[in-house]
């Protein structure tokens, strides 16, 4: 059995709606949820259907693993942000599971790849927390190669702990280059939220994007604001 740390519904919270989707595609049998006390959070209203398998224990205040652990494996899905600056109440809780003999596991769901903090991009915060939390680990996981790069060069170490599990990514059908442009761009004239003066770029330059020496790179801006010229005279600039 798995045991995951973890807001979880009802508690609104984008790591607690990850940790949904991931045990609604396991077995009951293979999980139970360890959650924080929902007064420590907000009042909801009655009835609320909970999920069966979310004990509602764990306080922010003064975190502490129950003493009915059931799992083998114990998978943080919080490390950064909900214990604040502080990096001990965290590393104590992974303290106290290895002292029952658990795997452990923690999933870091943001770390920074371009702060001015540090050398490896990640903010000092992260750099204290991970120092103290990586030997503890049995593994952990990362949902881009940029945070996965940033902690394995920074603690080269423990490379083989350090997995790449992302998020969601939607299977497509392949598409030509040409078809994936028309489709961008047709998005950008119709539907998105953009200005009428970027709608009126893309329709009067609409043929130059799908030339061969065109690179499509961020946000789209009215291209003679940003570059004081015409996109042909940009093209042929490079």
């Amino acid at each position: 059995m798995i045991e995951f740390v973890s807001t979880f519904p009802p508690i609104m919270c984008g790591i607690g709606t990850y940790t949904k989707y991931l045990v609604s595609h396991m077995p009951l049998d293979a999980y139970r949820i360890i959650s924080f006390k929902l007064d420590d959070f907000f009042w909801f209203p009655e009835p609320y259907e909970f999920n069966g398998q979310a004990l509602y224990e764990l306080s922010l205040k003064d975190p502490t693993l129950p003493a009915s652990l059931k799992g083998r494996v114990i998978w943080f899905q919080h490390a950064f942000g909900i214990w604040g600056e502080n990096p001990f109440p965290f590393s104590g809780l992974l303290e106290n599971a290895k002292k029952r003999g658990k795997k452990v596991v923690a999933s870091f769901h943001t770390i920074h790849l371009q702060s001015p903090e540090t050398d490896w991009g990640m903010q000092e915060k992260e750099m204290n927390l991970l120092e103290k939390a990586l030997p503890l680990l049995d593994a952990c996981t990362v949902f881009t190669r940029g945070a996965h790069q940033a902690l394995t060069r920074a603690f080269p170490k423990y490379r083989k702990k350090v997995v790449v599990i992302r998020h969601g990514v939607y299977l497509h059908s392949l598409v030509s280059q040409r078809e994936a442009r028309e489709k961008l761009i047709g998005y950008l004239i119709d539907q998105a939220d953009i200005s009428s003066q970027k709608r009126r770029d893309l329709r009067k330059y609409y043929s130059l994007f799908f030339s061969p020496k065109t690179v499509l790179l961020g946000n789209m801006e009215s291209l003679e604001e940003r570059f004081g010229m015409s996109p042909r005279a940009l093209l042929s600039w490079f």
